[in-house]
């Protein structure tokens, strides 16, 4: 059986909409009293009137190309069941399969069909079903965005988008990214466990030549875990990957190799100090009155957006300072203010 993304490899966006409208303007002279309806992957029947029905942008604020959707009514009015396409329901679990077993593996979107596989995974899947509360909803896909979709098994199991260097940050602004910087990466629940996220995002450095590549800020834990997988298998490549803000300029990516180096990822940060032998050290006050004046100090000096650990660390690596006395003292009246308020956070580290 053919789906969707196997029968509109030749078809257009306009024969799309003009098939929509004529169905739409049949269904305003539909027998009310009779509707049409469609079994839904869950087994329940949707009905098929002109409350239920009506056209969506696919791709976002831009509504110049549309597709038809029905939606449940009042139960869930925002999220599409089914979309109407090439003169017939689908519904988004038939949407998301294909019959070419040669669409295997991360395969770049062309084909408007294509287009409608990756906006039901972006809005459908992921933001109205399976988005979890540490993680922040996808802006939708552009027309001509660059993005690739995982499939296997006949099934589109993720995706993930990249805007390369180069690129505009955004059609309001004449800035242009820095750097290739990955803005979106999914892999369905189901089909989670199984490498995807990882083979994505091998896919995405094997694709971009680019000496830094950047991953939007900020990175969820669970896609900490696949760079740590990645940086474990290639650790060559520590200088590679930056977790990016804005169009990633030099102060605005953190590299991703060193930062996973100091956080374990249950969410708990890692105390780096303690497996040098400074674990009982750094219980004592006077120890973390030096630590945090030392750090502030070899910030001033420097003038690097930077953290207290890194900050300390590159300071036990280069021993000369040339601060004047007067600066470090006014530095350690402040350093004080600063233990108030993070004194029980910094400790929770020890």
């Amino acid at each position: 059986m053919k789906f969707p993304v196997d029968l509109l490899a030749h078809v257009s966006q306009e024969e799309l909409e003009r098939s929509a409208q004529n169905y739409m303007n049949t269904l305003l002279y539909s027998n009310p009293d009779s509707p049409e309806s469609i079994t839904l992957s869950d087994s329940t029947e949707a009905i098929i009137n002109i409350s239920t029905v009506g056209f969506i942008p696919l791709y976002g604020s831009s509504d110049k190309q549309k597709i038809l959707a029905l939606f449940t009514g009042p139960t869930d009015p925002f999220t599409p069941v089914a979309l109407y396409l090439l003169n017939q329901w689908w519904t988004i679990s038939d949407i998301l399969k294909t019959e070419d077993n040669d669409r295997d593996g991360a395969v770049e979107v062309q084909t408007v069909g294509e287009r409608i596989v990756l906006y039901s995974l972006n809005r459908v899947i992921y933001r109205a079903k399976e988005m979890s509360s540490e993680e922040l909803p996808f802006l939708c896909h552009g027309e001509t965005d660059y993005a690739k979709i995982l499939w296997h098994n006949g099934e589109a199991v993720g995706f993930y988008s990249v805007k390369p260097s180069g690129s505009l940050c955004s059609s309001f602004s004449t800035r242009s990214y820095q750097l290739p910087v990955m803005d979106s990466i999914f892999v369905r629940k189901c089909h989670r466990g199984n490498g995807y996220g990882l083979q994505m995002l091998k896919d995405y450095v094997l694709s971009f030549t680019d000496s830094s590549l950047g991953l939007r800020y900020p990175l969820a834990t669970a896609m900490y875990k696949v760079c740590q997988k990645y940086l474990s298998q290639y650790p060559g490549d520590a200088d590679l990957l930056w977790e990016v803000q804005s169009i990633g300029g030099p102060n605005q990516r953190t590299n991703i190799a060193k930062k996973i180096q100091v956080m374990d990822l249950s969410g708990r940060r890692h105390n780096k100090l303690a497996e040098n032998g400074l674990h009982g050290a750094f219980k004592g006050t006077s120890f973390f009155c030096f630590f945090v004046f030392y750090s502030l100090s070899f910030f001033v000096q420097h003038n690097k957006q930077t953290g207290f650990l890194w900050c300390f660390q590159e300071h036990l690596e280069n021993s000369e300072n040339n601060i004047s006395t007067k600066v470090r003292l006014c530095i350690f009246f402040i350093s004080f203010l600063i233990i108030i308020s993070l004194h029980k956070h910094l400790f929770s580290l020890s």
